[in-house]
């Protein structure tokens, strides 16, 4: 959620220009205000770049792979070179003592390096004339004509004849920040119950969500978007994202939303499985308290929270004190 920036920079706005406090912005978007004063500080989300690589046990010995894999290039026909038989010959050569793992890295770091100059190489093909081009490819196959055998040509040529057609992709990137900016102008209520009855007529006990997303907690704001975003076809991915909450809450929601309806969505959650509704362990503790702690091979005359903890835990029961004083004052007692 905090790399959105569409909401960052709308927050800035929100609080920067129109003065809003940051405990209204925080209690509306959900955001803390320790990340709200991130996004004052900062004018985009911070990003993070990768990390160059690094090889401390290797970089001696770099120069010796890379005259090994020259050396395998430069042969007719080229020698086909395993990594284990690099390591292994720097093993035995060089005494190298670092790990397989380290050159195969290195190894690969290198061809996409090799990728790039090959990218590169295509364009001069294109711009150059057709004779400096083959000049240039006779270059780059260092004079040796059976490198360009025709066998190896032929895939090339019929895909020249035959050429692919680029697949038209939808700008995911750009759907998603629509998706986002709705769903904020929706959660601010800068869209009018009007205009959302209209866009989602079809959409089933729109009142009630409509009257928990204006009027509700946190919570159930947040219920309510995840069915009217839903119902838009907006992906969950980015609803996770602009709530800031998990996928299982949101298939929970919705699984109760499409088999029960919205008042079931929205109905007080009951904790049936809770310790303190136990029954059976209820009447362990009350038919301890009507004994006397000599009974159990304790030297007092009253029972004490800890004590009766620990003698429920020797018959198997587990159970803390504190839940035995809630169970206590529940039943209406009060222990002196």
């Amino acid at each position: 959620m905090y790399r959105e920036v569409a909401q960052w920079r709308y927050i800035r706005r929100l609080i920067r220009e129109k003065g809003t406090p940051k405990k209204q912005v925080s209690r509306e978007t959900g955001i803390s205000r320790q990340t709200i004063n991130k996004m004052l500080t900062l004018e985009n989300p911070p990003s993070y770049g990768p990390r160059p690589l690094q090889y401390p046990r290797l970089g001696p010995y770099i120069s010796a792979i890379d005259r090994i894999l020259h050396d395998a290039l430069s042969l007719t026909p080229a020698a086909d070179v395993r990594i284990q038989d690099i390591v292994e010959r720097l093993r035995r050569s060089e005494g190298f003592a670092g790990s397989y793992d380290s050159v195969r890295n290195y190894i690969r770091h290198r061809a996409r390096d090799d990728e790039s100059a090959w990218e590169q190489a295509y364009g001069l093909v294109v711009q150059l004339p057709k004779a400096r081009a083959l000049d240039f490819i006779r270059l780059l196959s260092r004079g040796d004509p059976p490198i360009l055998t025709s066998a190896r040509l032929r895939p090339f040529v019929r895909e020249a004849a035959c050429p692919r057609k680029p697949q038209t992709r939808p700008n995911r990137e750009r759907q998603r920040l629509a998706d986002v900016e709705w769903m904020r102008r929706v959660l601010q209520k800068e869209v009018t119950d009007d205009v959302l009855h209209r866009e989602l007529d079809d959409l089933p006990d729109l009142c009630v969500l409509l009257k928990h997303l204006r009027n509700g907690r946190l919570l159930d704001r947040n219920r309510a978007m995840v069915a009217l975003a839903s119902h838009r076809r907006i992906p969950r991915q980015t609803i996770c994202a602009f709530l800031g909450v998990g996928k299982a809450f949101v298939r929970k929601y919705l699984n109760k939303f499409d088999t029960s309806g919205a008042e079931t969505m929205f109905a007080p959650q009951s904790r049936s499985t809770r310790m303190i509704d136990n029954e059976d362990l209820r009447n362990a503790v009350f038919s301890l308290l009507h004994e006397p702690p000599t009974n159990h091979g304790i030297n007092r005359t009253s029972w004490t929270m800890p004590l009766l903890s620990q003698v429920l835990k020797k018959n198997g029961r587990q159970i803390g004190p504190a839940l035995i004083s809630k169970m206590i004052k529940a039943a209406g007692y009060k222990m002196a």
